[in-house]
């Protein structure tokens, strides 16, 4: 009986003596775990002579504990987590005696304890998601880095310090510790938690198992505390991505500077001359917001955009731009028909490409866009842009013309009903550049401005500019480009 006790004594002893010390990374001999196995059987029998000599020298024996442990606080705790296990395991209770024996043997046995650097811990709410990750952790790293608490959700702040003082005990050889959380509120735990003066705490938030493993492998190469922390915050940066998986339906943006009054109408021309039943959305879309927000705007995640038309080229890679300039010269034809033949019949083609040069005259534009008498304001632009050609000495392609025309007959019924625009991005740096070109383009609209008793705005003045240089360096891109593929040919 007294030999079957000591041999499962002996065998729970081992498997905490590899327990513990696996952990630590200390020896504890198995002839040690036979003599405290021994030791304990001696203890349980009240008559033994070293029963009886513990009973009378006790006092001693606790005040000579008491000594050792102040003396050797890492095997002090050491040989308490075992006892601690074998309580657990046995329901046996060592006495001072057996405490301070254990104690002296892993002195005895291990001279140095090896400094275990930074160990790691993750907390986590819910159901074994902590030991999940740890465990994944562990295995990707391939050694053991991670311990684990799961912890209900309601669980306490208080009951949850108290399970982690209880893990922090076994990391008396440690250094650093990396606490490893799941929710901001955990962040503060560390102010509940007692037994820290032992061991500096790091502690990282919105844990996965791929911070896990870039904080394990940085462990596990003895990298300081801090500099694992701040290189595993900055690789494990969130980043999404949006697959859209709904049928978009397929449209063409109006883009326009003028205000969305002009824009719509220049939709209803195409959408006049395309006839009734078009399987195609005609979006009306501001100009300025389609420049900042580049292909990242709204309106491409809803509509599978065929095109953009407008007197301005925001500028979206991927989507065609089709010049307002171009649609009124015709050159534009072959682009328009070529979306179109998509949802027409042959039939309906022939219908819209007669319909197009009808309804696309300048003349009918700038009375479809301009509540103003047409033949006039046409007239007076037309002498505007002369003058202004011939007192900058600039020649404007006729193309360009056009669209200017356009541009301009919309600017003059934005002032006479007082919406101009007064915004301009550098429109200060563009007074001090540009002087002379304000000063050129006020005298050349003399008369539109006492005709119309307006006054015409820097801000618009440098619209101007823009649609002039912007639209000849696109003329010439575009002349470029047509050099290139004759010379392919």
């Amino acid at each position: 009986m007294v030999n079957t006790r000591i041999s499962t004594y002996e065998q729970l002893i081992n498997q905490a003596f590899e327990n513990i010390g696996g952990a630590y990374g200390i020896s504890l001999s198995k002839k040690y775990s036979h003599l405290l196995a021994r030791c304990l059987d001696i203890q349980m029998r009240e008559n033994h002579f070293i029963s009886l000599w513990y009973k009378n020298n006790e006092k001693e024996v606790g005040r000579l504990l008491q000594l050792m442990c102040q003396n050797l606080t890492v095997e002090a705790r050491i040989s308490a987590q075992i006892l601690g296990l074998i309580k657990q395991n046995l329901d046996v209770e060592a006495s001072s005696l057996n405490h301070l024996f254990l104690l002296l043997s892993i002195k005895s046995q291990n001279q140095k304890i090896p400094d275990n650097g930074t160990a790691g811990v993750i907390l986590s709410h819910g159901y074994a998601t902590a030991t999940s990750i740890a465990d994944a952790a562990n295995q990707i790293i391939g050694r053991k880095v991670f311990d684990a608490i799961d912890m209900p959700l309601n669980m306490s702040s208080r009951e949850l310090a108290v399970t982690l003082e209880k893990h922090i005990e076994r990391y008396v050889t440690c250094r650093d510790l990396v606490l490893m959380v799941d929710m901001g509120s955990l962040e503060q735990i560390y102010e509940e938690v007692k037994g820290l003066d032992r061991v500096n705490i790091g502690i990282i938030n919105n844990i996965s198992t791929a911070l896990a493993v870039d904080i394990g492998i940085g462990i596990s190469s003895n990298m300081e505390m801090e500099a694992v922390l701040k290189r595993a915050s900055e690789s494990n940066v969130c980043m999404y991505r949006v697959i859209s998986n709904l049928q978009r339906e397929e449209a063409i943006l109006f883009s326009g500077e003028n205000g969305t009054d002009t824009t719509e109408r220049i939709r209803d021309l195409i959408l006049k001359s395309a006839g009734s039943g078009l399987p195609l959305q005609l979006i009306v879309h501001d100009y300025y917001r389609l420049v900042k927000n580049g292909s990242q705007d709204g309106v491409f995640s809803k509509y599978k955009v065929k095109a953009i038309i407008g007197l301005f080229n925001p500028e979206i890679r991927g989507i065609p731009f089709i010049a307002l300039e171009d649609i009124i010269s015709m050159e534009a034809a072959g682009r328009l028909e070529h979306i179109f033949s998509e949802y027409l019949d042959e039939k309906q083609m022939a219908v819209f490409g007669q319909n197009l040069v009808k309804n696309f005259s300048l003349q009918n534009v700038v009375e479809s866009i301009t509540i103003l008498n047409p033949d006039k304001l046409l007239d007076e632009v037309e002498q505007s842009v002369f003058q202004l050609q011939r007192i900058t000495g600039r020649v404007i392609d006729s193309r360009i013309m056009i669209g200017l025309y356009v541009h301009l007959c919309c600017l003059v019924e934005r002032l006479v009903t007082k919406t101009s625009i007064e915004c301009y991005q550098g429109l200060e740096e563009f007074e001090r550049q540009h002087g002379d070109f304000i000063s050129q383009v006020r005298e050349c609209f003399q008369d539109i401005s006492s005709h119309y008793r307006v006054e015409l705005p820097v801000s618009e003045i440098a619209y101007i500019y823009d649609y002039i240089n912007l639209s000849n360096k696109r003329r010439a891109v575009d002349q470029s480009l047509g050099n290139s593929r004759q010379e392919d040919e």
